[in-house]
């Protein structure tokens, strides 16, 4: 994922105190607040272990000091000691439910826990209390398209695509959903996230499947090479050379190379086979379905 679904409190300094020969004279607020800021450094440092036993200093000075137990979660979070993480917004959340900043760093832990349908109703609530919200409406999209639903991604992008036009991820994420819910906008949308970001592996090969379906063969195979090119081992970029080939190119020398160097990899999209087998000729139907049959699928 592109945008990160853990937003730290933002404007918060960061100022690492030295300890002075009269720290003996210091209440235990102001020593707190030196551990506290020493937890912040180790934080910066990407130490967050480290981080977060001065935090745990801190708490044990000043039971109330809530900005360092929230950054005690952000230590364990970027530790991956999430169940820790999660204990400790949820006795924040209990002080402050809708606090917006808890909610988003919890529904990243739960995502992290595998609990991607409540961390999908946390965002929920952020966006109630905060409909402005173009991070929440972005993530909410993000787990509702991992989930397949994709009517549901599509508004919550949507959102967030209203909220914020100059981010990056959120053009990019907008263009796949309309891809992908069939949008006769996607092909141009894709293009120019590609044009912005001709690295984007996921683009590029959401823009070669819109061009194969606009008919314009020759682009879908320019763009399957290069994800070829890229990443000889992803089944499916071969899968995809193999499929432009047999109907785009009717090509079929080219095909059977392509579609045995997928099943060589282990391609195992059963449905895109049957698909395959459903649009080529007799002749082709029954060089794939050898192929098939050499790599261990039934012959039905």
């Amino acid at each position: 994922m592109n945008r990160s679904f853990f937003t730290a409190a933002a404007g918060m300094a960061l100022l690492v105190l030295v300890f002075s020969s009269c720290a003996g004279g210091m209440s235990r607020a102001d020593l707190a607040a030196e551990y506290f800021n020493i937890g912040n450094a180790f934080l910066d440092l990407d130490q967050p272990d480290r981080a977060s036993e001065y935090f745990l200093r801190a708490l044990d000075l000043d039971p109330d000091l809530r900005v360092a137990e929230f950054n005690l979660a952000r230590a364990y979070t970027n530790a991956n000691r999430y169940p820790e993480a999660r204990g400790v917004l949820e006795d924040l959340l209990q002080i402050d439910p809708e606090n917006t900043i808890v909610l988003k760093a919890y529904a990243y832990v739960l995502y992290q826990q595998g609990f991607s349908r409540e961390a999908e109703d946390v965002y929920r609530r952020v966006v109630t209390i905060n409909p402005s919200d173009a991070d929440a409406w972005f993530n909410r999209a993000l787990i509702a398209r991992q989930q397949g639903d994709l009517e549901e991604a599509d508004h919550a992008i949507g959102r967030a695509r209203e909220l914020d036009r100059t981010a990056a991820d959120v053009s990019r994420f907008y263009a796949l959903v309309q891809h992908e819910t069939g949008n006769p906008n996607a092909r141009q949308l894709l293009e120019e996230v590609h044009t912005a970001q001709p690295d984007d592996l996921e683009t590029m090969e959401a823009l070669a499947r819109s061009a194969f379906a606009d008919g314009d063969y020759a682009v879908s195979r320019g763009l399957a090479d290069e994800l070829v090119s890229r990443v000889p081992a992803e089944a499916g970029y071969r899968f995809l050379q193999a499929r432009v080939a047999f109907i785009g190119l009717e090509d079929t020398d080219i095909g059977v190379v392509a579609l045995r160097q997928a099943l060589e990899r282990d391609f195992q999209d059963t449905d895109a086979l049957r698909e395959l087998l459903e649009q080529v000729d007799s002749e082709t139907r029954d060089l794939v379905e050898a192929l098939m049959i050499d790599f261990g699928f039934e012959d039905d």
